[in-house]
């Protein structure tokens, strides 16, 4: 269906059209605008308008605005229609006076009719936007504005006199009904809103406060409340439309009420305060600690946040499982019935390009495998390297930048050496050769004793022999001892040999099984094993069974092998009466599968065991 509009309609109804675009998409447009209007202007049917809309915006929202604005020109084409129609009847009353008049005063009266009418058009429509004014300034009460420029032969008060007095009835109605429907619109507001009431109070208290210290307030655009017409009642769509303006109201109220005018009532920046010194203060003279803020590299940055995001990755999850009923046992791993959620763990750029280049990087000296030599081969190479120093010194003294050294006399080769020398004075001959025999021995002993270890070299050097690397693994023994409570000297073996051997583990005493658990190396345990099965004689001592005879002490390797890690520190002794208690104190270093091994063994084995 296509109505077309007059340019002086289309004006009329360009608040409502822009009113529409702005419910559809949001916002005003005014190239939107002038587009609807000139549709509107040539005629356009539906289809087109909205192929011209959807220029601006998509066919959706182009079609549904293309209806509200056929709705709204359908709406002022009736509107004119309703106007004329309402008129015709004093028409008619004017043409039945005019019968009894002549015929020449009839066709006068006639034309002066259809001049008439015409006017009653042109002031329908000009009633009809004073109509839309009054609507939007919300006063509710309609006003029969009359022409700015009177027709020949017609006043104010003749026109004036036309309105008869059913008409300023029907109208003083319909206002007083219009304010009737907004007193209720009101009270209901106020009902469903008491809270707005209180924040407007205060924002009221807020704002004579603020004029009386001169300080201006800032500007509020208060939205406007377009109304309904008279004739039909508010709908539940004005309703909703009015209450969220009531509550946006209240909003800005409570902002303005709980300290934005406070904040806005500074322009520009705070003073700054320095003392004598030069350092920052406040109004009360507190001295303020400013934040400077350095600069840092990009680097920097980044291992920031590497760091944070490895501590976010390493955080311990929830277990999906919730906490675990009585029945559940916490050794046996189980399966969630959903699986976690796993997070991509992302490399550092560059990192596999790193390891590439490394791996085929050369080294700087080429690497030799060492080679082991043998006895002879080693005495050889000291053989070889004293002779070449030897020559060295034999050339030097040739060639005079040394004196020759004196003879290595000796008791037997002191005739042979010195020859007549020692015939003519035998007795200063043999002293100085016992003076010479005496220096090249002090010398050697100097030697030796320069070379010789201090006793803390000496420790470390034992210490580092009985160490050993555990990194690949840990071997760990259990012993069972009959009884330790009575063997005093044993007690002291197995503690000192673990300290010394630097071995880790747990004594636990307990009557009729006692549980030695070391853990160290293989060499370590070679010779703690040694220890307590072969050098310590537990037959020696005897102890009292359960039925209190005396039987001979006995001791027994329960089991040996590799753990991936210690689960003890230094070795240290423990009292346990019971056997509850001797599995809760394994328990909590995760062994108290040792306990259960060595005292299945005691109870199996009986007092009738032989060592």
């Amino acid at each position: 269906m296509a109505l077309q509009l007059s340019r002086r309609e289309v004006d009329e109804i360009r608040s409502s059209l822009d009113r529409a675009i702005y419910r559809s998409i949001g916002k005003s447009d005014s190239s939107l605008l002038s587009t609807v209007t000139s549709c509107l202007t040539n005629g356009y049917e539906r289809r087109k308008i909205i192929d011209k809309i959807s220029s601006h915006i998509d066919s959706k929202k182009a079609s549904k605005l293309a209806d509200k604005v056929l709705a709204l020109a359908q709406e002022l084409v009736s509107s004119s229609k309703s106007q004329k129609r309402k008129h015709e009847p004093e028409r008619e009353k004017d043409s039945k006076k005019s019968r009894h008049d002549d015929k020449d005063r009839h066709d006068e009266k006639s034309r002066h009719d259809d001049r008439d009418r015409d006017r009653h058009d042109d002031r329908d429509k000009d009633k009809e936007k004073e109509r839309e004014k009054e609507k939007k300034l919300g006063n509710g009460i309609e006003v029969l504005p009359l022409p700015s420029v009177m027709p020949e032969g017609e006043t104010v008060g003749s026109k004036i006199a036309v309105l008869s007095a059913d008409r300023i009835k029907l109208m003083m109605a319909n206002a007083q009904k219009e304010i009737e429907e907004r007193k209720r619109a009101l009270v209901a507001l106020k009902g469903e809103k008491q809270n707005v009431t209180t924040a407007a109070q205060t924002a009221q208290q807020l704002k004579a406060q603020l004029q009386q210290d001169v300080i201006p307030p800032p500007s509020v655009i208060k939205p406007t409340l377009y109304s309904k017409p008279a004739a039909a009642p508010i709908s539940a769509e004005e309703l909703e439309k009015q209450r969220k303006i009531a509550e946006l109201q209240a909003r800005i109220q409570r902002k303005l009420a709980g300290g934005a005018l406070a904040s806005t009532g500074g322009a520009g920046p705070a003073p700054l305060i320095l003392d004598r010194e030069g350092r920052t203060i406040d109004i009360s003279g507190k001295r303020v600690q400013l934040t400077h803020v350095a600069p840092t590299l990009k680097a920097n940055i980044r291992a920031k946040r590497r760091e944070e995001f490895r501590a976010q990755l390493s955080a311990p999850t929830p277990d999906p499982r919730g906490e675990s009923g009585a029945w559940q046992d916490p050794r046996v791993p189980t399966k969630p019935a959903v699986r976690a959620k796993r997070a991509l763990r992302f490399h550092e750029p560059g990192k596999f390009r790193q390891l590439a280049e490394r791996l085929r990087m050369k080294p700087l000296k080429p690497t030799y495998m060492p080679v082991f030599l043998t006895k002879k081969e080693r005495k050889k190479l000291r053989r070889q390297s004293r002779r070449e120093a030897w020559k060295e010194e034999q050339e030097k003294v040739r060639l005079g930048l040394e004196a020759p050294p004196e003879p290595k006399l000796r008791i037997s080769n002191l005739m042979r050496a010195l020859g007549t020398e020692a015939v003519q004075d035998p007795t200063a001959i043999e002293a100085k050769v016992r003076e010479q025999i005496a220096k090249r021995q002090k010398t050697h002993l100097d030697a030796n004793k320069a070379r010789a270890l201090t006793k803390d070299q000496k420790r470390e050097k034992v210490d580092r022999k009985l160490r050993e690397d555990t990194t690949m693994g840990v071997h760990v023994a259990v012993y069972r001892v009959k009884d330790l409570f009575e063997c005093a000297s044993a007690k002291f073996k197995v503690e000192v040999n673990a300290q010394q051997l630097h071995m880790t583990g747990c004594v636990i005493l307990h009557r009729g099984c006692c549980v030695i658990i070391v853990e160290g190396g293989p060499k370590q345990q070679a010779k703690y094993k040694r220890l307590m099965l072969h050098r310590i004689k537990w037959e020696e001592d005897t102890v009292k069974d359960a039925e209190g005879n005396e039987v001979p002490n006995t001791c027994h390797l329960v089991w040996e092998g590799v753990t991936k890690q210690r689960a003890f520190g230094e070795i240290k002794f423990k009292v346990l009466p019971t056997e509850k208690q001797a599995r809760e104190a394994l328990q909590q270093h995760g062994a108290e599968h040792y306990w259960d091994l060595a005292y299945s063994g005691a109870v199996l084995a009986g007092p009738s065991e032989e060592p």
